[in-house]
């Protein structure tokens, strides 16, 4: 694994994607997926809606994506599946906001990013208050998880300081999410 850019060289599969035993393919030009212009005004406005930075957002979008920004992305060991790997149930429903998840998946990007925008809101997300990347990011993955419990076990590999906890926060450090932070608008530094 190059812990620059927490990808194995040999099959550019990410080190998060290795610990959940997923094959996710990076291509070898160093591409990782389409954000074309209608992308970014997407993820602008919603990210404008919800208080946080687009680079912030899209960082979370191109991990849980595999850098593809594909809103057909599925992790093939679980219900995760979307933009932000929405799993089966979030909106306190069976399946994925009232669809089944081969519909839920068929969205275009823009429609998705509707229910993106609708599901951090309901975790308190608004234009009124400025979320980090760390408050963004632990609210697709959680946090709180302890070492012998089955969602540690699921998480594990967000405990970057391997002290058998996962804290709020703490999978940002990771150097699997941090190779997808970077300027994706050009007009904003990312820290």
């Amino acid at each position: 694994i190059d812990v620059a850019t927490g990808h194995d060289p040999k099959s550019g599969n990410s080190l998060a994607a290795i610990a959940r035993g997923e094959n996710q393919v990076i291509r070898k030009d160093g591409n990782r997926g389409s954000l074309s212009k209608a992308k970014q005004e997407s993820i602008k406005r919603v990210a404008g809606n919800i208080g946080v930075s687009p680079n912030d957002l899209a960082a979370v979008i191109s991990f849980e994506t595999g850098g593809t920004f594909s809103p057909s992305a599925t992790n093939p060991n679980s219900s995760a599946t979307g933009l932000i790997q929405f799993m089966r149930g979030t909106d306190g429903h069976k399946g994925y906001y009232g669809m089944d998840r081969n519909t839920f998946k068929s969205l275009s990007f823009d429609e998705q990013m509707h229910y993106v925008e609708k599901y951090f809101k309901a975790r308190g997300f608004n234009k009124n208050r400025q979320r980090d990347v760390a408050d963004l990011y632990t609210a697709v993955t959680g946090f709180g998880y302890k070492k012998g419990s089955k969602a540690y076990a699921l998480n594990k590999v967000w405990d970057s300081n391997r002290d058998g906890y996962i804290g709020k926060g703490e999978m940002v450090r990771n150097a699997a999410f941090r190779a997808h932070q970077r300027d994706y608008f050009g007009e904003t530094p990312v820290i």
